[in-house]
């Protein structure tokens, strides 16, 4: 037998089999955001689930959450143990919201999966308008820089990417 030949058939074999390789690892690659992007939503339906049960087990959060998210009051209107709970309630949802933030800029979400909260009206609250310029500084500059770009309005005042007030 011709060792050109043979050659030539290991060269091709070899092809294909880098080429299976190839199309296996995309697919397990695929596979792997898919997981991935499942994981986030998972954990995003929990950290909502975990903060929902927090303010509904004890009646003084509950009035807390139903003054900010029904009734829409300013928390010029709480007395210090009700901000606190307000404020702790932008914290918590902040939180969840730079977790989400961060998942799309590693491309583990989709940037459209954010409107999951941006379109939480806890967002345009009188009481978040109140809170979000102190616990601003909590975050990073780039989170706090998007969040006043997509929501600005529903803030008292914009901060820049490093937490100073704009004009």
């Amino acid at each position: 037998m011709d060792w050109n030949i043979i050659g030539n058939l290991a060269q091709a074999v070899g092809t294909i089999a880098v080429v299976i390789s190839l199309l296996y690892l995309a697919r397990q690659m695929r596979q792997g955001t898919a997981t991935a992007r499942a994981a986030a939503y998972q954990s995003f339906a929990e950290q909502q689930g975990a903060l929902t049960i927090a303010f509904l087990a004890d009646p003084r959060l509950t009035s807390v959450f139903h003054r900010v998210v029904v009734k829409r009051e300013s928390m010029t209107t709480f007395d210090d143990l009700d901000k606190t709970a307000a404020t702790m309630m932008c914290v918590l949802q902040a939180r969840i919201y730079d977790t989400m933030y961060r998942q799309v800029r590693d491309g583990i979400l989709k940037p459209e999966d954010l409107n999951l909260l941006a379109n939480i009206t806890y967002l345009t609250s009188p009481a978040w308008r109140d809170a979000w310029p102190r616990v601003s500084h909590a975050f990073s500059p780039d989170f706090v820089a998007y969040f006043n770009e997509r929501h600005g309005a529903a803030t008292a005042e914009l901060f820049n990417a490093e937490n100073k007030p704009l004009g």
